[in-house]
């Protein structure tokens, strides 16, 4: 049973999620800087808490191959111990659903696809949150990226308490942040090693 809009205390299902999923789209974004994650300056808008993270993924052809597969199947998340609704994929547009466990429930959160990016170094995409289906508002990027035969996969978002309940979290909120992204950079290199 719900909590609220973005808090459940037992875990949703993929098809939980997907039932959301169909039930909000196509959904407003709750914020106006529209794919700023990927702004050339690297300038992200100002109001919004700010996270960036790296990681080496390895080296060369084939491991950007399996990175940009593992991407393109949200393993970053499911890795992570995030769920994820059934019928998400990569593609603008595309409503995601997922829950992100907490201390006590799970965080329920729904995101739009607003750019893929599919270049032959750079394959990601971003997303950003919806109107009182989010607990956040703002935009997240996920991208891998190959320079020089290095693989690197990085995070990109800006974010502001989009809930009461983030809100009452306080300093909370960007500690899990910064906790949810460890553990997506730790399952992509998880997801992209050679077994």
């Amino acid at each position: 049973m719900p909590v609220s809009n973005v808090l459940r205390l037992r875990r949703p299902t993929p098809d939980d999620l997907q039932a959301l999923v169909d039930q909000i789209a196509p959904g407003e974004l709750s914020y106006d800087e529209l794919g700023a994650t990927l702004a050339p300056d690297d300038r992200l808008p100002d109001g919004y808490f700010h996270h960036r993270s790296e990681i080496e993924l390895g080296v060369g052809p084939d491991t950007f191959e399996r990175a940009r597969t593992a991407l393109s199947e949200f393993a970053a998340h499911k890795g992570s111990g995030i769920v994820v609704s059934t019928a998400a994929r990569v593609d603008t547009g595309v409503v995601v659903a997922v829950a992100a466990p907490l201390p006590v429930g799970h965080a329920i959160a729904a995101c739009r696809i607003v750019q893929v990016i599919d270049e032959p170094d750079r394959y990601g995409f971003a997303y950003g949150t919806l109107t009182g289906h989010h607990p956040e508002s703002g935009e997240e990027l996920f991208l891998v990226e190959k320079k020089d035969d290095r693989v690197d996969f990085r995070l990109v978002a800006f974010s502001k308490p989009g809930h009461v309940l983030t809100k009452l979290a306080g300093p909370l909120a960007p500690i899990l942040q910064e906790r949810a992204s460890k553990k997506y950079l730790h399952a992509m290199r998880d997801a992209t090693k050679i077994s």
